[in-house]
């Protein structure tokens, strides 16, 4: 059981639309579509009560009388029926509580599906620059409006204040804020339609480069619109998987040797670049020491994680002595109740976890490979290195950034990481259905814990050197960070 950066498609729809706050009244569903205040009720006991039996780390940052108090407040809240989207409203909050980003609730396939098909949207792309809102693309008839412009408020509330409202109620790791307002900002148009579904136009205040303040009504667009026009205006913007680039890259420039890691998923690595992990760091450590390369940037930025083996290997490379990755790894419980509300073959997990975990202290261990101790590769990299990190480097590329700070081997760069370097709940990530309200929850039931000396603060590892993108680097199509890197 370990971390997948892809589980299924319902993951990436949760990694995408995890939830947030509905501070406006829902109504996209007719009276008809209420719910029962009793089964809603239902539903919110039966998801504490799953979360509580499963989630070994869900009173990390906040005890369990703090959780207890605010699941009793949010069914006080429940005091009448409602539609499923005012129930996810209700619910969404607790997830900031429990302070993991593997932990998620999301809305029901119906409104999802709405969202996507027929609504009209806010067609702009955002970016926020300090404390300013900028436009970054502009993908509405109206074409007045460049890349650059500020936006200073939509249908007469402050954009920021708009921004943060849905950031506050994101899942994230500890009491991080690099990654619930990066994802609240780049996918500003999903959760903006989620709180205004029947909102066809958007007032927009808005300023030009020249400073002049204007009040434009902005028709909003369906999803397929607002992604025709931005290709038509900007090209198609697709990652480096839909792309089918390789997952891995080394370049070099002088003495500086680059090296590229867009994931850890074993899967994903072996797929996009035809060999396994250790051969291709076995490989590239071999060049980096051939051109005698004083220095090495690892370029981590929106790693999203994957497994443990990868990142074990690429840390041999750069550590001259045995480690060991893990402090602990375990199960709280191994035999998962309410099998049939779960996407998964619950039984077969129930059988394959007793086979690898062992029972200790009431508590049932995995026997993962970062436990014990790991000796360092033939191929040293002793030389310079620099690690670039920002809001998207998450579950274990948090753990990669634990290792590396604990043993004091690179200089870090950019934005604080998503991933939290302590610990993390994560592993077999199952896929709770709630059949009253058909919200999907997803339950992390590994909890993994860094062998790392310092205290869990509850945020990412702080760059050395701290720095983003301004907005004109953004456009331009600027690296601004490994610019800094490179002239390090």
């Amino acid at each position: 059981m370990r971390q997948k950066n892809h589980l299924n498609r319902l993951l990436l729809f949760v990694l995408c639309f995890s939830s947030f706050a509905l501070s406006a009244q829902i109504n996209e569903e007719s009276e008809s579509n209420l719910i029962q205040q009793k089964l809603l009720i239902e539903d919110l006991h039966f998801l504490q009560q799953n979360w509580d039996a499963l989630h070994g780390a869900m009173y990390i940052y906040n005890s369990k009388e703090v959780i207890d108090a605010k699941f009793k407040e949010i069914e006080d809240s429940i005091n009448r029926p409602m539609t499923s989207l005012e129930f996810y409203k209700a619910v969404c909050p607790i997830l900031k509580l429990i302070g993991n980003g593997h932990t998620h609730v999301v809305p029901s396939a119906e409104a999802y599906t709405k969202l996507r098909s027929t609504q009209k949207l806010f067609p702009f792309d955002l970016y926020v620059d300090g404390e300013v809102v900028y436009i970054l693309r502009n993908n509405s008839k109206n074409k007045d409006i460049r890349p650059g412009d500020v936006l200073y408020s939509v249908n007469g509330v402050d954009a920021l204040t708009i921004i943060k409202d849905i950031a506050n109620n994101l899942t994230r790791d500890g009491i991080n804020e690099s990654m619930p307002m990066t994802r609240a900002t780049e996918r500003f148009t999903t959760f903006y339609g989620f709180m205004n579904p029947r909102t066809d136009t958007f007032l927009c205040e808005i300023s030009s480069l020249s400073g002049e303040r204007l009040n434009v009504d902005i028709q909003g667009l369906t999803y397929a619109n607002i992604k025709s026009n931005r290709i038509a205006s900007y090209g198609d913007q697709k990652n480096w998987i839909e792309l089918k680039q390789p997952a891995y890259t080394l370049e070099f420039e002088g003495e500086t040797a680059i090296m590229t890691l867009r994931t850890f998923s074993n899967k994903e690595i072996k797929k996009y670049n035809k060999m396994k992990s250790k051969k291709w760091f076995k490989q590239a450590f071999a060049k980096i020491n051939d051109r005698d390369s004083k220095k090495l940037i690892i370029d981590l930025r929106d790693n999203g994680g994957g497994d443990e083996e990868p990142t074990i290997e690429l840390f041999s490379h750069l550590h001259d002595k045995p480690f060991q990755f893990y402090k602990d790894v375990f199960l709280q419980e191994r035999k998962i109740p309410n099998g049939k509300h779960y996407d998964d073959n619950i039984s077969i997990l129930n059988i394959y976890a007793k086979l690898i975990t062992k029972k200790v202290n009431g508590k049932y261990v995995l026997k993962a490979k970062g436990l014990k101790s790991y000796p360092p590769a033939k191929e040293q990299y002793m030389g310079e290195v620099l690690v670039l990190t920002d809001a998207g480097s998450f579950s274990a590329t948090g753990e990669m950034t634990a290792i590396i700070k604990e043993h004091d081997r690179a200089i870090f760069i950019g934005e604080e990481p998503g991933g939290n370097p302590n610990q993390n709940t994560s592993g077999a990530m199952l896929i709770l259905n709630l059949p009253h309200s058909k919200l999907r929850a997803v339950v992390p039931v590994v909890v993994f814990e860094m062998n790392v000396s310092f205290e869990n603060s509850g945020r990412g590892v702080i760059p050395d050197y701290p720095i983003k993108n301004s907005i004109q680097d953004e456009i331009n199509g600027r690296d601004a960070v490994m610019d800094f890197a490179k002239e390090f």
